[in-house]
């Protein structure tokens, strides 16, 4: 809605838990219907082609990260997984000692 060539349909007031404003959608986060495993981040820079831009699948800059096919892009810090601790799936943890 809002822009071409879709601008004869009318927005609604909020589309996808976002605020419409002028027509245009307005959202700094990701909108998931399902939490992915994957991490991920709102990257202001990102655009639909690029690897990990679209994530959610509404917003281009909603991005993954760290994790194949995504490991080439790095989290920001706080998002992406530990890399000081080993990570294992629930119920997968090893019963013999790890490092």
């Amino acid at each position: 809605c809002g822009e071409a060539p879709f601008t004869s349909v009318a927005c609604p007031e909020v589309v996808g838990g976002t605020g419409v404003t002028s027509g245009a959608v307005t959202s700094t986060k990701c909108s998931f219907a399902n939490e992915p495993h994957t991490p991920y981040y709102w990257d202001p820079d990102c655009t639909n082609g690029q690897l990990g831009c679209l994530a959610d699948g509404i917003h281009p800059e909603c991005r993954f990260c760290a994790q194949r096919p995504f490991e080439s892009i790095a989290c920001p810090e706080g998002v992406g997984p530990n890399v000081t601790q080993c990570y294992f799936k629930e119920g997968f943890e090893p019963k013999i000692e790890y490092f």
